[in-house]
């Protein structure tokens, strides 16, 4: 039945903040056979990998909360996920600096935008996804999630906090 036919389907995560780019990347995924499951930040994507499991991820490179690069690192360092195939890609048209800085940050490959269905689909047919029948249930260390997502909320804090100190400094020279 139904149940069967989907076993071996590719579980892919989509990481983007605009649904507007979501969307396509969605369709072209379920139209090349695909489960798609969807976050629209680093953090949530990791929430989702640890609640669901995934065979492949594209990740946006630029998102609130945590940027793909980010999540990218996050998931190299993680032990349960280190290996997981991850794509990047760019909302703007990437540059190669983007690219460069997309692999140098554990991305298996680097998709720029906009993409064509074929484009997609090449880009992820050349990685070594292996569908799992039995995803693990729990993060190998308990507590590397959260470690992750503590480092993430810091980091934004103290970019606002030196946002705040720039417009305060620029407000003064006015």
């Amino acid at each position: 039945g139904a149940a069967h036919e989907n076993v071996y389907a590719v579980k892919t995560l989509i990481v983007h903040d605009n649904l507007v780019h979501r969307n396509p990347l969605r369709r072209i995924l379920r139209e090349g056979g695909h489960e798609v499951g969807e976050a629209a930040d680093g953090v949530e994507g990791l929430e989702a990998l640890d609640r669901e499991g995934v065979d492949l991820a594209i990740s946006d490179l630029l998102m609130p909360n945590m940027d793909g690069l980010c999540f990218c690192r996050a998931v190299r360092l993680s032990s349960r996920w280190h290996s997981l195939p991850l794509v990047l890609c760019s909302s703007t048209h990437g540059s190669p600096a983007d690219q460069k800085l997309a692999l140098s940050s554990g991305a298996d490959a680097f998709l720029p935008r906009p993409a064509s269905k074929a484009e997609v689909l090449r880009s992820i047919e050349s990685l070594p996804i292996r569908t799992k029948l039995h995803r693990p249930a729990a993060l190998s260390q308990p507590g590397e999630l959260e470690a992750v997502k503590y480092y993430s909320v810091r980091r934004v804090q103290a970019l606002e906090t030196k946002h705040e100190e720039l417009a305060r400094a620029s407000a003064r020279n006015l």
